[in-house]
C-alpha cells in the first residue's frame, strides 16, 4: 500500500510539470497576440518632386529674317551660331556664280574680238591704200579704181560698225559675269545674338538662293524641358547646372507651358516632334546669364530642374510594414475595447518605408503590426 501511494505522488508530480509549462507557453501565445509595437504612426509634413532634366536652352524673342537671292552661293560664313551682332554686321559673303572660269573665258573672247577687230581694220585699210597707189594711166581704168575704192571705204566702216557692236555686246558679257562673281555681303539687320541660321551647315560654294537667319533679344534666354513628372505654371523650382564637379544650384520659375508651342520658332518645333507624349515647359532663371550658353555650353551643361508640385503639413506618417494592402487600398488593424478592426486610409503618398496619411488614423490609434 505505501509503494501504490508512492507511485501516485510520483505520477501526480509529473502530471503537475507536464500541465505547467503547457500553461506557461499557452498564456505566453497569448500574451503575444495581443501584443502592439510602440507607436508607428508620427505627425508630420508631405512633399512630393519634380525633376527633369533640361533639353533645350533657347530665346522666347527674337526676329527672323529671309535672305533670298537667285543663284547666289556660299562665298564665306563669317559668323557662327551663338555669336553676338550689332546691326550692320556682316553674317556672310557670298557670289552668283560657282568660279571664275566663265568670266575668264569672256574677258578672252573680248580681248580676241578687239584685236581681230584692229587687225581687220588695219588689213582694209593696207589693201585700200595699196589701191590708191596703183599707177593707172588711161580714163576707164582710174573710173573703174574710184569704183572700188569707194566700196572698199563702205566695206571698211560697215565692219567696224559690225564689229563695234560685236564688242559691246562682249564688254556685256563681261560686265554681267562679274557683277555676278562680285562679293556681295549679307549684314545683320537687328543687334542681339545669332540664333539660328540656315548656312551654319552649309560649305562654300552650296547654293543659298533662300536662307533663314534668327537674331535674338539676348534677354530672353530661358531654359526649356520636356517632361511627364508634374510641372505647372508658376511653380518655383531650383536648376542644377555645370560640369561634374563643379555643379551649381540657381532659383527659378516656370514661366510659360504647352501654350508657348503657338509660337513660330523652329526648335520648339523641334522639340514637340521629339517629345510628342510629353508636356513642355520654359523656366525662367534668376541671376544667369543663358545668352552666354550658346558661346560656351559648357557653361550650362546638365541642367536638372526640380520643384515642389505637392506638399501638406500636419500629415500622418506611417512605417509601412504596419500596412496592408487589398485591391490597391492600404488598411491598418487597429485594436480597439478588446477587439481588432479593419481601418482603411487615405494615402497622399508613399515610398518603401513610409506611408503618408492624410486620413484614417490618429496618434491615439493602437495598431497591430501585420
Amino acid at each position: 500500500m505505501l509503494k501504490n501511494k508512492f507511485m501516485r505522488l510520483i505520477t501526480a508530480f509529473l502530471t503537475v510539470c507536464l500541465i505547467i509549462p503547457s500553461f506557461s507557453m499557452h498564456l505566453r501565445a497569448e500574451e503575444e497576440s495581443q501584443d502592439t509595437s510602440e507607436q508607428p504612426f508620427t505627425i508630420g509634413t508631405y512633399q512630393e518632386t519634380a525633376s527633369s532634366t533640361a533639353v533645350y536652352c533657347i530665346p522666347l524673342h527674337y526676329d527672323t529674317f529671309v535672305f533670298e537671292q537667285k543663284d547666289a552661293r556660299l562665298k564665306e560664313r563669317l559668323v557662327d551660331n551663338g555669336a553676338t551682332v550689332k546691326a550692320g554686321d556682316a553674317l556672310f559673303t557670298y557670289t552668283r556664280v560657282m568660279s571664275a572660269a566663265p568670266l575668264e573665258e569672256a574677258k578672252l573672247l573680248l580681248e580676241r574680238t578687239k584685236l581681230e577687230t584692229e587687225e581687220g581694220i588695219a588689213q582694209r585699210e593696207k589693201d585700200i591704200e595699196k589701191l590708191e597707189d596703183a599707177s593707172i594711166l588711161n580714163g576707164y581704168d582710174q573710173r573703174i579704181q574710184a569704183i572700188r575704192l569707194e566700196q572698199m571705204q563702205a566695206d571698211l566702216e560697215l565692219y567696224k560698225v559690225q564689229q563695234n557692236r560685236l564688242i559691246e555686246q562682249c564688254q556685256k558679257d563681261c560686265d554681267k559675269l562679274e557683277e555676278e562673281y562680285e562679293t556681295r555681303t549679307y549684314c545683320a539687320e537687328v543687334s542681339g545674338i545669332v540664333f539660328y541660321q540656315n548656312i551654319q551647315s552649309r560649305s562654300v560654294g552650296d547654293l543659298i538662293e533662300s536662307e533663314r537667319i534668327q537674331i535674338a533679344d539676348p534677354d530672353s534666354y530661358r531654359v526649356v524641358l520636356a517632361s511627364s513628372s508634374g510641372f505647372r505654371y508658376g511653380m518655383e523650382v531650383a536648376i542644377e547646372y555645370g560640369i561634374k564637379g563643379n555643379r551649381q544650384t540657381v532659383k527659378g520659375r516656370i514661366v510659360a507651358g504647352d501654350n508657348l508651342l503657338a509660337m513660330e520658332n523652329v526648335s520648339l518645333s523641334d522639340i514637340l516632334n521629339v517629345y510628342r507624349d510629353e508636356e513642355i515647359y520654359v523656366v525662367e532663371i534668376e541671376g544667369v546669364d543663358l545668352s552666354q550658353v550658346m558661346e560656351n555650353p559648357y557653361s550650362f551643361a546638365s541642367p536638372v530642374v526640380t520643384g515642389v508640385r505637392k506638399y501638406e503639413e500636419n500629415v500622418g506618417i506611417l512605417l509601412r510594414q504596419y500596412a496592408k494592402n487589398e485591391n490597391g487600398r492600404y488598411y491598418v488593424t487597429i485594436e480597439e475595447n478588446n477587439s481588432n478592426r479593419k481601418q482603411y486610409l487615405h494615402i497622399a503618398g508613399s515610398d518603401i518605408t513610409y506611408l503618408w496619411i492624410v486620413a484614417g488614423l490618429s496618434p491615439d490609434d493602437r495598431i497591430q503590426k501585420r
